[in-house]
């Protein structure tokens, strides 16, 4: 046997602890050759030296940091980004970034810092980071290039294209109020070990990361349902109609899974593993439960298959990272439901997977390591949020004890980060992404609490700081947007529609805040699925729905319904649609609305558009599809050309919500929205004449005349029958009709259009041609300062015509007191 001598051995171990010392020595060398090769008009754009070398600010001498001057950036909402002409083409040689800025306000402000680093000319990919202005003076800012998040899979810090601040776009609402001086932007190389740092406005402090495994469960299963509660749902569904007819549906399904074949790595869209990951976590529900219930081996022995097989695949496409967090969601459930009878083997197989494809990349994320595919996800503000940190913290909790070290850091990050988007929520319980994206957003963060509880015994008094807030009202949202046909309000991208709403995390949320309306709604619209039988925690009430009100003004979101009747299928509903642009998934529907009565859809939005998901193969920017621009919702539009209409940043608010038993408006300041065309933009909604008629009426004031379209586009199979005059339309389907009369201008008509753009908008061939959708218009091609007012009254067709006609009056003076309207 070869042994070493001791002057061998000494020359070894200092050569091993001094090999790092040398490494980071040769690599702050190479950054200082890196910027010594610079040229000067790249040192003189990184100092800021001169205006022609950036776009979007002024060159100033004072304030400044260093050299001659630095670069003034104000009046954001014009200047939406400041723009460096001529940047570092190579930045590898760094890690670190840093630059002074000097701010005149404290108030939260916020810009983007993009790095562009395209892998394709065509596909906008970057690393970014965002900063938020809560100081006055100067101020230098460092940031790790670890710190950055990716978009689209950049080329990497060697292949740099741009470099720009924003403060529009990425959900911000630039201000001209701040004015910001940026000085001596610099690069650097550090060999002080990177870890981020975790800045979250927190709703509960986060337990000691110790903690997560001194709570833990030993014993599987620990996730979600625990067998204790067995004797309790095989009582329900036994004796209980409903939970056996739950039971029966949720059945149909698991044997339906059964038959179908091994999911296989495929990404469907050329993009997404997704599907395939939502079907195996649906899967391993479904064979799970009944396993746990039944004991029958063929569904512990399907389930093997599957988890063996999603295992084995080349990864769970970390690129797009809801895919990688639904499988881990997937496997830990399958993990933790089959362990007990699954071979030491087996689970060793799992075991690795799940941290190979997921855990292992989670763990670089919140770490700061390098790691194939995305990891900004963990701090964002939107579903990916809950989804990302939620799914991985279940498949962590199924294997802590077995992988305690990363597991627990893993833990520990994750309940901090998941309470960034809860802010969201406020005050009311809305979701800023619209109802479908509220679905999803609480199919994971309440499965990640539910988790939390099971298997550590508490959720470490997450439900409990969340009592009172908007979270413990999120149930109001989906509740009150659904529609008397038991549809929703599909504004963003919400689907269709159509449909019956509903959601398993209603019992959820009426469990744990002890809100019966939310038990009531989901008892009443429910089919039965597993997850109710989950979820579902029934309690006494005193419930009258009649005595529940029956509108809401979702404030912040700014949504809002109003309707005739909660228990009425031909109930009188409108829907109310204003807030930002320019968020997840929002579309340009500032002022929107959608309108049904006597069980019609007489007013629709036309819902999501598919091809907004599929930007990686045809590259076209959503302004050029009909359903996500202003002309194909419920809204205006000025001067109508190629682009937007609305500010794709603009805002707007619900100034005004009044509610009587018989009367309910809204009115809402839509000016910011369309501040290039006008000086004011109101429109008001009415239900009145004991909320039997529908008014919307529009104000606009302007200082130049503008080329005005209203809009509203009908549901599908309704006929139009157009009046001479153009004053007033019928609008007929099944029995039903609904009058339309245009109140105001005097000279304005109806006109009645395909739901299709306009002559001067992009018309791309595969966008959805919404066939046999047609809309009522209005077009006032000189429009200054006008009053533009409809009203709609549906009823029966054996009904006369309703003598009804309001006054129309200045939306300053509406009253719920006055009498708006008068018989004729």
């Amino acid at each position: 046997m070869f042994r070493f001598r001791a002057p061998v051995l000494l020359l070894i171990v200092v050569a091993l602890w001094t090999a790092p010392r040398r490494c980071r020595a040769l690599e702050a060398r190479a950054a200082g050759t890196a910027k010594q090769a610079w040229s000067q008009e790249i040192r003189d754009a990184l100092g800021f030296e001169t205006a022609e070398l950036w776009t979007g600010g002024t060159f100033v001498t004072e304030p400044k940091q260093s050299g001659t001057g630095a670069m003034r950036w104000d009046h954001h909402a014009v200047n939406g980004a400041l723009e460096c002409r001529t940047a570092p083409a190579d930045l590898s040689a760094f890690n670190k970034m840093s630059f002074w800025l000097h701010s005149n306000r404290a108030d939260n402000a916020t810009f983007m810092i993009i790095v562009e680093s395209r892998s394709k000319r065509e596909e906008l990919s970057y690393f970014s980071k965002k900063v938020t202005v809560d100081w006055t003076g100067w101020q230098r800012l460092e940031f790790h290039f670890r710190s950055f998040g990716s978009a689209r899979s950049p080329a990497g810090w060697n292949k740099i294209d741009k470099i720009r601040f924003a403060a529009a776009g990425w959900n911000q609402t630039p201000t001209d109020e701040a004015v910001w001086v940026l000085d001596a932007l610099d690069f650097a190389y550090s060999d002080e070990p990177y870890r981020p740092s975790i800045e979250v406005n927190k709703y509960v402090a986060e337990p000691a990361k110790e903690d997560f495994l001194k709570r833990l469960r030993p014993e599987h299963p620990r996730l979600v349902l625990l067998d204790e509660d067995l004797p309790r749902i095989k009582a329900f569904v036994r004796d209980d109609p409903r939970g056996k007819a739950w039971y029966t549906n949720a059945r149909r399904e698991a044997e339906s899974l059964y038959l179908k074949p091994v999911r296989k790595h495929e990404l469907p869209d050329g993009r997404r593993l997704l599907s395939i990951s939502r079907d195996v976590v649906n899967r391993m529900y479904h064979w799970g439960f009944f396993y746990r219930l039944e004991g029958d081996r063929k569904w512990l022995e399907r389930a093997w298959q599957e988890l063996e097989a999603v295992v084995g695949f080349a990864d769970w496409n970390p690129s797009h990272y809801l895919d990688t967090a639904e499988m881990m969601h997937a496997v830990g459930i399958g993990y933790d439901w089959f362990y007990r009878d699954l071979t030491e083997a087996q689970r060793k197989t799992i075991r690795d997977g799940l941290w190979q494809h997921g855990l292992r990349l989670s763990y670089a994320a919140y770490m700061g390591l390098q790691a194939e595919g995305s990891q900004g996800w963990r701090k964002v503000e939107n579903n990916w949020n809950f989804v990302c940190n939620g799914g991985t913290s279940l498949g962590a909790l199924a294997v802590l004890d077995e992988m305690p070290e990363p597991c627990s850091e893993i833990l520990h990050a994750a309940f901090q980060y998941i309470q960034i988007p809860l802010d969201h929520f406020e005050p009311d319980g809305a979701w800023w992404e619209g109802i479908g994206y509220w679905g999803y957003s609480m199919r994971y963060l309440l499965s990640y609490l539910q988790g939390l509880e099971t298997a550590c015994g508490t959720d470490f008094g997450f439900v409990e700081a969340l009592r009172g807030k908007g979270f413990s009202r999120a149930g109001d949202f989906p509740v009150y947007l659904v529609t008397p046909l038991g549809g929703i309000y599909n504004f963003a991208d919400s689907g269709s529609g159509g449909g019956s709403f509903q959601h398993w995390g209603l019992f959820y949320l009426a469990d744990k805040y002890r809100h019966p309306l939310y038990q009531y709604f989901q008892e009443q619209a429910t089919g039965g699925t597993l997850e109710d039988i989950l979820y579902y925690r029934p309690f006494a009430s005193e419930l009258a729905i009649q005595d529940v009100p029956l509108d809401k003004h979702f404030r912040g979101t700014e949504v809002a319904a109003m309707r005739s009747s909660w228990t009425d299928r031909g109930a009188l509903f409108a829907g109310i649609k204003c807030g930002k642009n320019g968020i997840a998934h929002a579309h340009q529907d500032l002022g929107s609305f959608i309108f049904y009565g006597r069980g019609v859809p007489w007013l629709i939005d036309l819902g999501t558009e598919r091809q907004t998901y599929l930007t990686h193969q045809h590259h076209l920017p959503k302004s050029d599809f009909y359903r996500i621009r202003e002309e194909g919702h419920n809204t205006l539009v000025f001067n109508p050309d190629e682009k937007f209409s609305q500010a794709a940043n603009g805002n707007s608010t619900i100034v005004r919500f009044e509610s009587s038993p018989e009367d309910v408006f809204a009115i809402a300041d839509l000016t910011d929205a369309y501040r290039r065309h006008a000086t004011s933009v109101k429109r008001g909604y009415r239900l009145f004449h004991n909320r039997r008629a529908f008014l919307v009426q529009d104000e606009i004031r302007s200082e130049q005349a503008s080329d005005l379209w209203w809009f509203a586009h009908g549901g599908a199979g309704i006929e139009y029958v157009l009046s001479d005059t153009g004053r007033s339309v019928l609008l007929k389907r099944d029995n039903k009709i609904c009058y339309a009369y245009l109140l105001a201008p005097a000279e304005a008509q109806f006109t009645v259009m395909d739901a299709q753009p306009l002559a001067s908008s992009p018309n791309p061939d595969i966008q959805n041609r919404n066939k046999g959708l047609r809309k009522l218009a209005v077009h006032l091609p000189k429009s200054e300062n006008v009053a533009l007012a409809a009203l709609f009254v549906p009823v029966d067709d054996t009904e006369p015509e309703p003598a009804v006609t309001p006054k129309v009056m200045p939306l300053d003076s509406w009253d719920l007191s006055r009498d708006e309207a008068r018989s004729r």
